[in-house]
């Protein structure tokens, strides 16, 4: 009972402090590129890009300027998966959950 315990306590100890969940659910504050993707509205930082949670798209006044955000970062699903139909044809999509800035308040950081 006791060898069991201690495993389960090493696995939920290395889950926690693994590089990708150290990540997730924290706050944090980004500095990019303001663009549009296929899912929305994104600020293209130096680690990809991370969508702004309820932003469907940048006015053109903001787009492709540099803006700061701060949010609550997260790793989810904005784009559908990838892979094959039923009829075996090839679907548009992405592979793996997205990094989100959710409750994201932001700033441009450049003049016009």
């Amino acid at each position: 009972m006791r060898r069991a315990t201690l495993l389960l306590l090493v696995a939920v100890t290395a889950c926690a402090t693994s590089p990708e969940n150290a990540m997730r659910d924290t706050l944090t504050t980004i500095l990019g590129r303001a663009e549009n993707a296929k899912g929305g509205a994104v600020i293209v930082t130096s680690d990809g890009p991370v969508y702004l949670e309820g932003l469907a798209a940048w006015d053109d006044a903001v787009l492709g300027r540099r803006v700061k955000a701060a949010g609550v970062r997260v790793r989810k699903h904005v784009l559908p998966e990838g892979g094959k139909n039923e009829k075996g044809e090839w679907l548009q999509g992405a592979e793996g959950p997205q990094d989100v800035l959710e409750r994201a308040t932001w700033q441009l950081v450049d003049s016009p």
